[in-house]
């Protein structure tokens, strides 16, 4: 039996986008044992996928926190003796000879008879397998990007988006609007305000005007992490009958209810990522992110206002004039609502 293990630990969005290529993987070699590695954070998404046998949870933070913890996690790669090794992260701005180095010489020390990865000048001979990273994927599908990787070892391109949602998540969702007096009948939008990087949010005035807004024709979810919920309070406090679902539903429990909702509107987050993969009907509203690289060009349930500036896309966690989000307007989101409830 062969022993494939996948690496790539990203976020939500990071990891939702690498599903395609592991259905791909699964289909090419069906009675492989494949193990995912993943960060934390993407333990639920992938938990119920089944095109895994096995999670190794990757704590950078924790029990694999610098050199000691990643030869922890070397060691238990090796210890099921993998036959490929393949690692999903792919080109980036943020991506120098470095990383490219570090990633790919721990793909050699992993032992796997095939080890597959994007690669720099220097640092491709670790690979049995590479691409050769170059300006021109950073402005490509992501997918697409990921797909490449699977393609060197024979597997067929896929890019649907898939994400699995189980019945105690969405009895914690009903259990959660029923408390709140909310039916099933009722149109309900999401309004997701946070995003982990401060560069990403629109300012939260506007979010409140598009809540008074809205308020008067559906009812109005504030979702978000529990480091978010602040923000939650600061809408609640101005839309008093908005119902906040911040620091209270978990991740997959707020996917059930972007599932269940007829809009959601958000920030470029994880979040948007999963209404995309449940096909929600989406309002995106991005800053300094990269909407080729994150949008299919074929997404018609979603809408994208963004706003390039010169300085863009950019990787700053803080921006002092936020010029990119404060371009985009009200009525903007207003008619980009209109358009897909209509």
């Amino acid at each position: 039996m062969q022993k494939i293990v996948i690496f790539e630990a990203g976020w939500i969005g990071d990891t939702i986008v690498t599903i395609p290529a592991m259905r791909s993987i699964r289909e090419k070699f069906p009675k492989a044992q494949i193990m995912r590695i993943c960060s934390p954070v993407a333990e639920p998404i992938l938990k119920n996928c089944p095109y895994i046998d096995r999670l190794l949870i990757y704590d950078r933070d924790g029990e694999h926190r610098g050199i000691q913890g990643r030869s922890k996690l070397l060691n238990s790669i090796r210890g099921i003796k993998p036959d490929i090794f393949i690692n999903l992260h792919v080109p980036d701005i943020n991506r120098d000879i470095r990383i490219y180095l570090r990633d790919n010489f721990f793909s050699f020390l992993t032992s796997a008879k095939l080890r597959i990865g994007y690669y720099c000048p220097f640092t491709g001979f670790f690979l049995t397998h590479g691409i050769k990273a170059s300006h021109t994927h950073l402005s490509q599908f992501i997918v697409d990007l990921i797909n490449d990787l699977a393609v060197q070892l024979g597997c067929k391109p896929k890019r649907e988006l898939e994400l699995w949602i189980n019945g105690s998540d969405k009895q914690a969702m009903n259990d959660f609007l029923r408390l709140r007096r909310i039916k099933n009948n009722d149109k309900i939008i999401v309004i997701n305000p946070g995003a982990k990087r401060q560069a990403k949010r629109w300012p939260l005035q506007r979010f409140i005007e598009i809540a008074q807004w809205l308020g008067k024709e559906a009812k109005i979810v504030i979702t978000g992490s529990k480091d978010e919920v602040n923000l939650a309070n600061e809408m609640k406090a101005a839309v008093p009958h908005i119902i906040i679902a911040a620091g209270i539903l978990s991740l997959m429990q707020t996917a059930a209810l972007i599932d269940s909702c007829r809009l959601l509107i958000t920030n470029d987050t994880g979040i948007m990522h999963v209404a995309s993969a449940l096909k929600t009907p989406t309002v995106a509203l991005f800053g300094p992110g990269n909407v080729i690289r994150w949008v299919p060009f074929d997404a018609n349930w979603i809408k994208i206002i963004h706003h390039p500036m010169p300085c863009s896309p950019c990787y700053r966690w803080e921006c002092e004039d936020l010029s990119c989000m404060q371009a985009i307007t009200v009525d903007e989101v207003k008619k980009a609502v209109l358009e897909l409830i209509q």
